[in-house]
């Protein structure tokens, strides 16, 4: 207080401008950082910390991934399993024994806490933030357990953090509509001695793919970019740990869904972005909507971008160099589109660029949508009983 006094009223200060604002922030900040956390750069820490977060419900993807991790060209990571439950940490623990001790070395799983794990769309959240607070690795990265990364994801990631060290690294993410098909799968696995004794098979979920994969990704270089694009999923980047230990950057659970995204936009409003443009991992996209959040059949695309820079409007934006240039330019745009009726003059600020955004996004909902539609089609039993007669007609016409 003594510093506020004198000289009086010195602008970075006040809470009122926007330096003061955004000093203001940084200790409330630096309090609510993760606890429990080793020092950034304490010697002897991985490249990167791997979130894998698992409900138990997908084991045969889970072993995917799983597989996926243990065959990396690089090995300068460290993997953090988060369980939503006994079950599932019972299941993920038995998947990862199924490794060479090499791999099973650098893997950790997390049960549920004492006090519980929320329920629903927090239950995501939660469990990447435990995952964070756990993590050693300079850089982390959350995964969902239906996610398959490349074999030279941790090696691409590791090169783009050298790029520009300390700036959040985004890789293109590669897309893939699937089916879950329960008990299509079976193996003959003994999960305890009783199976053993039995010689019975046990039933494991399996999915069909229903589409070719895709990618579909915006070019982003800063902050500006990722606010007007709709919400990608967080598999796409790897984010210095220290934004999490010492910035407060973390996974809130009362944003539900987009709590992954939020978290990425501030980080990197505080680090800054670096992005490669290279396919790093395939992401699946069920059909049932059972995915990260971001698939087809949840809110509006608009809405849940609306409900992501409601959060944003309420701090102190710090933006990158060169963010003035484009400001003004997106501004001017703005500014030149007329409304209908209004005599040649602008329309009211922000607002034309907002409704082109707007209709943006409600495009690419629907084309999401019609995909998965599409993919049902092709997926249900109908159009596989028809297959005959549709190679039929298609030889007919040829003739």
């Amino acid at each position: 207080m003594s510093d506020r006094s004198a000289p009086l009223g010195p602008a970075p200060l006040p809470p009122g401008t926007p330096l003061g604002a955004l000093l203001g922030e940084l200790p409330g900040r630096a309090a609510g950082a993760a606890t429990g956390t080793a020092p950034v750069g304490s010697g002897g820490e991985p490249f990167l910390t791997v979130v894998v977060r698992t409900g138990g419900t997908r084991p045969a993807t889970l072993d995917d991934l799983l597989l996926a991790l243990a065959a990396q060209t690089c090995d300068a990571f460290e993997v953090v399993v988060t369980a939503s439950g006994p079950p599932a940490a019972a299941a993920a623990s038995a998947a990862v024994e199924a490794f060479e001790a090499s791999f099973r070395g650098r893997v950790r799983v997390l049960g549920t806490p004492a006090g519980g794990q929320p329920a629903g769309a927090g239950a995501a959240a939660s469990a990447a933030s435990r995952g964070v607070a756990a993590a050693r690795g300079r850089y982390v990265a959350v995964l969902d357990d239906d996610q398959v990364p490349f074999g030279h994801w941790v090696e691409l990631l590791r090169g783009a953090a050298g790029g520009r060290p300390g700036a959040v690294v985004r890789l293109a993410v590669a897309t893939q509509q699937v089916v879950a098909t329960p008990g299509r799968w079976r193996r003959a696995e003994a999960v305890s001695r009783a199976a053993r004794a039995d010689g019975g098979a046990v039933a494991v979920d399996a999915y069909d793919v229903t589409a070719r994969p895709a990618v579909r990704q915006a070019p982003a270089a800063d902050l500006l970019d990722l606010l007007a694009a709709a919400p990608e999923p967080v598999c796409g980047f790897a984010v210095p740990r220290y934004a999490f230990a010492d910035l407060g950057v973390r996974f809130d659970p009362a944003l539900g869904a987009d709590a992954d995204w939020l978290a990425v936009l501030r980080a990197v409003q505080w680090c800054g972005l670096h992005t490669v443009d290279e396919v790093g991992l395939l992401r699946r996209v069920w059909r049932d909507g059972a995915s990260d959040g971001t698939a087809p059949g949840g809110a509006p695309l608009a809405e849940r971008r609306a409900r992501v820079l409601a959060a944003l409007d309420a701090e102190a934006l710090l933006l990158d160099r060169h963010s003035a240039s484009r400001l003004a330019a997106l501004h001017a745009a703005a500014a030149g589109a007329c409304g209908p009726g209004t005599g040649g003059e602008p329309a009211e600020p922000g607002v034309a660029a907002d409704e082109h955004a707007a209709q943006l996004l409600a495009v690419q909902a629907a084309c999401e949508d019609a995909e998965a539609r599409l993919a049902a089609v092709h997926a249900s039993t109908s159009w596989r009983v028809t297959a005959p007669l549709r190679a039929a007609a298609d030889w007919w016409r040829r003739r």
